[in-house]
């Protein structure tokens, strides 16, 4: 198996398809906006804030991947941003979104040349491409884990989705 396929597994996994945990899809599935605007009790960040950390970051890799323009980002914290609405179509909108960036990210992976996923990320970085997307796709897995725990805490978790 090659490290593009592996890393294509992987942001399935990621994305839609449960494998050794579940995939964002299974995560946020079934719930509402509501409960994903809630802000735990004990402190942190919502579903949603989470979900909106993820794709600012994902998105941002995706664009340097392609060469894009980045603005400058002030501080981590300001990617966990809250919903402008907590409509449930403006919730609905955010989780189609994400699915759609992965999607992106599944294309411009599968038809980069190899020398681009064995290259460095900028020419001033030790790391390659290869290096870099396999530690996006671990910053999403973990943060797909917090969203599981923080809807168990809730109690809008379903097990059936795939973690009991």
């Amino acid at each position: 198996m090659t490290a593009r396929k592996i890393l294509l597994d992987q942001l399935a996994a990621c994305n839609d398809k449960n494998a050794w945990f579940v995939s964002m899809k299974s995560a946020l599935a079934g719930l509402t906006a509501g409960q994903a605007a809630q802000l735990p009790s004990s402190g942190g960040h919502s579903i949603w804030q989470i979900l909106n950390h993820v794709h600012f970051w994902t998105e941002r890799y995706l664009a340097r991947f392609r060469a894009l323009p980045l603005a400058e980002v002030k501080d981590n914290s300001s990617t966990f941003f809250p919903p402008a609405s907590a409509a449930e179509a403006a919730w609905q909108e955010a989780c189609t979104r994400f699915s759609a960036l992965m999607a992106e990210w599944e294309k411009s992976l599968a038809e980069a040349p190899e020398a681009k996923l064995e290259g460095p990320i900028r020419p001033d970085a030790p790391d390659t491409w290869y290096f870099a997307i396999a530690n996006m796709l671990l910053h999403a897995a973990h943060h797909i884990g917090q969203i599981v725990t923080l809807r168990k805490v809730q109690g809008s978790w379903d097990p059936h989705q795939g973690v009991s």
